[in-house]
């Protein structure tokens, strides 16, 4: 079971991991953030917002790396040829991996994270599964 639990004051967070928590989300932090974006870089944040909420074609989508893919180099997963879908990150455990390069080496369990659309969403997992 994974515990996402909610914070007020950003600086008792630290409890709520010592206690149990895998996640801690604090709204007010968060917003702060927001804002201080929406400031400094408008157009990004309108992207990300818009994909968040599926109002493009395109969505950001996660997937994990399967166990046949394990050790396979990141040009096996099977995206060449899905116009409308590309490899943002690469998450293995805490260590993030911006825009891989085709020769990464997936390792099982590691999380993929895809621009896409629903379409080339459900062409991925037929090949994958």
């Amino acid at each position: 079971m994974k515990i996402v639990a909610r914070v007020k004051k950003i600086d008792n967070a630290d409890k709520l991991y010592r206690v149990g928590a895998d996640k801690v989300v604090s709204p007010n932090y968060i917003g702060g953030l927001r804002m201080a974006a929406e400031m400094l870089k408008p157009a990004a944040v309108s992207f990300m917002d818009e994909l968040m909420r599926s109002e493009l074609d395109h969505r950001l989508e996660e997937y994990v790396v399967p166990v046949h893919l394990d050790g396979h180099p990141l040009s096996d997963f099977p995206i060449h040829d899905l116009n409308n879908t590309s490899v943002l990150a690469l998450r293995e455990k805490d260590d993030w991996h911006y825009n891989p390069e085709k020769h990464h080496t997936m390792k099982r369990g590691a999380h993929l994270v895809l621009i896409t659309t629903p379409s080339d969403r459900k062409i991925l997992e037929t090949r994958v599964s």
